[in-house]
């Protein structure tokens, strides 16, 4: 397949193709699970996984859960373990943060009786 603009250069040209063709293999192994055919998405799955120029962590969960599918659970673990080792997996992040839903909410301080606020606002001397 030919560049489509001259400008680009090879390097990134073939890391494009190779995901191109990666996205294809996934696809393909998505669709073998669907089917229950789990050693053809396995092996869709790796494939995938061979040809990406930077390996996507979504590719290995679902391989994960091909093996895991197919009763072959040490090789599931294997598979998932293998995201969280990649540098951009958010386990090291350090801009991680806990969801607003799961942070302790700030203390407030206590409410002033109602004759202290009607006195500030209604009583100017």
């Amino acid at each position: 397949m030919p560049k489509p603009r001259p400008d680009i250069p090879d390097a990134q040209w073939e890391g494009a193709k190779k995901d191109v063709q990666a996205q294809a293999y996934e696809a393909l192994g998505q669709s073998a699970t669907l089917r229950k055919k789990y050693d053809d998405a396995i092996a869709d799955f790796k494939q995938a996984l061979a040809v990406q120029s930077t390996p996507d962590p979504a590719t290995w969960v679902r391989l994960g859960q091909a093996y895991e599918d197919s009763g072959k659970f040490d090789d599931a673990t294997d598979a998932f373990d293998k995201p969280s080792i990649r540098p951009t997996s958010m386990r090291k992040s350090k801009r991680w943060r806990k969801p607003k839903r799961m942070r302790r909410p700030r203390e407030r301080p206590p409410d002033p009786s109602p004759l202290a606020l009607r006195n500030r606002f209604c009583c100017r001397q």
